[in-house]
């Protein structure tokens, strides 16, 4: 369970700088996470702000915080996390393909 969470951080970390960089380069500013997913989400690479949002508080609370209850949550969400993870991926990957 822990690895997969340490997994889950890590993807997450990639994921919102992937984006950043992505968003930046379309002359799209945004410097934090949740500005990023925000922007994100009104150039439709997502479909729910909130989702994200809630990804973001997951990962904070994992940073800072390790109980067993804790882990347990977070861990119970890493399938629904996963499918986003992907999603945002491929929507990233068509944005890099129409560029080039």
């Amino acid at each position: 369970m822990d690895a997969a969470i340490q997994r889950f951080k890590f993807c997450y970390e990639l994921l919102w700088k992937l984006t950043k960089t992505i968003l930046n380069a379309e002359g799209i500013v945004c410097q934090s996470p949740r500005e990023t997913f925000q922007k994100a989400f009104e150039v439709n690479l997502i479909e729910s702000q909130k989702t994200w949002a809630s990804i973001i508080v997951f990962r904070n609370l994992t940073t800072h915080t390790y109980n067993e209850d804790l882990a347990h949550k977070v861990f119970s969400q890493l399938p629904e996390y996963i499918g986003l993870f992907t999603g945002l991926c491929d929507a990233l990957d068509a944005k890099i393909q129409n560029v080039t």
